[in-house]
């Protein structure tokens, strides 16, 4: 590979591993609304995951 192969693949690499962390931060985040938002159930919103917060 030369060096312009060696740059478009770090980029390419750059890129992926970004999205994967977009994604995973947004899936926590639904998650967690999911567990401890608005149709949890008591126990479940009081629970210590839930008060912990972030």
């Amino acid at each position: 590979m030369n060096k312009r192969h060696t740059l478009i693949s770090l980029m390419v690499l750059l890129v992926c591993s970004a999205i994967l962390v977009l994604f995973t931060d947004v899936e926590l985040s639904l998650v967690r609304w999911i567990n401890c938002g608005p149709w949890a159930a008591q126990d479940e919103r009081h629970s210590e995951i839930c008060r912990r917060g972030g």
